[in-house]
């Protein structure tokens, strides 16, 4: 395994190319990065399924699906994610790699990045050339439709309204806040003209997982999109961490489900780029990452406190997540109980044999990181995103070097600045 290489070519287009010849399909995507900022998230997401359902030369998703299915079953599929205070949007490919195909048909990435170029630059358009509004109304109804989903999901719910919380001061918070009302006022025509301020700062950036050189694949690029791409790519600053709030703020609600979810937010100030994210990895395993974490091991199978409990480490705003589903009434001695998990780690009360399994959980992730082309592209495009270039080898070899001392820094940083209590109306 290795570290992808980075070539550019043209100002708008860049690749990073992971050489491989262990898959059978390829994966070949195309990424814009642009800063989070208010309604840009919910618009890109709105603008790229807008596209991807016709364009002039394939107007309808049946002409699409029949194209696709001619090139071999490639499968196209969008991209709309953030990384800290950046949005990724785009789109992405799997292709069967050439040598598996009849000869002769090493024309099937270009074939299929034409399909990508005309849902990009060659929308149908109505007689003032907007938008499609059939197409348009179509999706916004689909976003409301996964909004208003977000409450049959008490657990994800409960998280995704402890975030906005905690981001509420910070730009990313912007993506947690979007309504059915912002959503629904989106007109054809503004669209367009977002899609327009879009395509005049887009630049590029490609990612191919495969057996062929990046350089080959960049030659394709430039040729089907070289002279549409033009921007260079922009210098963003650094994601900065969510900044912990003057005292916790604590919040409870209602839903009338039957399972109560607490959910706790700590700020961590540590980041991708940071010297002791490692150690905050290391820390966020030995909490409740794993089956033999604290939270696992004591607040749930040693006193039954509550149906689930675990901690998530999300490294690109540096936030600390512990998720717990209980029943309503042991809301209060879950809390204390998890908290004095945390206290022990942080007094140092725990043992070397935990930093080892910790590491060994760490491990088996950097281990499976490769198995396949996605998880291969999300490692490092992520990375490439906060500008944090290393490879999986240097994250697991640097994992196993944490030591104590910089897993008790961490403990030092941590702040608690969200509490939030979802209570289930319905009983149990």
């Amino acid at each position: 395994s290795m570290n992808p290489t980075v070539s550019s070519v043209t100002p708008g287009l860049s690749i990073l190319s992971y050489r491989t010849e262990l898959f059978k399909a390829g994966l070949l995507s195309l990424t814009v990065t642009s800063p989070v900022a208010k309604g840009e998230g919910m618009l890109s997401s709105l603008l790229f399924s807008v596209l991807r359902r016709g364009c002039v030369r394939y107007p309808t998703l049946d002409a699409l699906n029949r194209r696709l299915d001619y090139l071999y079953g490639t499968d196209l599929s969008l991209r709309n994610f953030s990384r800290g205070d950046r949005l990724l949007s785009g789109i992405a490919l799997d292709l069967l790699d050439p040598s598996y195909l009849p000869t002769g048909e090493e024309g099937l990435l270009r074939e299929a990045l034409e399909v990508v170029r005309e849902l990009l630059f060659f929308p149908l358009l109505d007689g003032e050339g907007n938008l499609l509004s059939r197409y348009v109304e179509s999706e916004k109804q689909q976003l409301c439709d996964r909004i208003r989903a977000r409450r049959s999901n008490p657990a994800a719910y409960a998280v995704h309204r402890c975030r906005e919380l905690l981001f509420s001061e910070d730009p990313t918070g912007a993506l947690y806040t979007v309504t059915e009302e912002e959503v629904m006022a989106v007109t054809p025509a503004a669209l367009t003209a977002f899609y327009h301020r879009y395509l005049s700062s887009m630049h590029l950036q490609a990612f191919y997982v495969g057996p062929r050189e990046g350089e080959e694949i960049l030659s394709v690029l430039e040729e089907i999109f070289g002279d549409l791409v033009k921007t260079p790519r922009a210098t963003l600053p650094p994601t900065a961490f969510v900044r912990a709030k003057e005292r916790p703020q604590v919040v409870r609600e209602t839903l009338p489900v039957t399972q109560g979810h607490l959910v706790m937010a700590w700020t961590t100030a540590t980041t991708v780029n940071d010297p002791l994210f490692f150690a905050c990895k290391v820390f966020n395993e030995m909490l409740g990452g794993t089956p033999v974490s604290r939270l696992f091991l004591e607040v749930r199978e040693r006193r039954s406190l509550c149906y689930s409990c675990y901690s998530s480490y999300e490294a690109y705003k540096g936030v600390l997540l512990v998720v717990c589903g209980l029943e309503n009434e042991a809301d209060e001695e879950a809390r204390r109980a998890i908290l004095s998990e945390l206290d022990a780690l942080c007094r140092g009360e725990f043992t070397d044999a935990e930093i080892a399994a910790a590491k060994q959980s760490l491990a088996n992730v950097y281990r499976q990181t490769e198995d396949n082309p996605a998880t291969i592209e999300n490692f490092y495009l992520s990375r490439a995103s906060a500008d944090a270039s290393i490879s999986v080898e240097e994250c697991a070899r640097r994992t196993a070097a944490v030591t104590r001392e910089e897993i008790l820094q961490v403990a030092e940083r941590l702040r608690l600045s969200v509490d939030y209590f979802l209570e289930g109306t319905l009983g149990g």
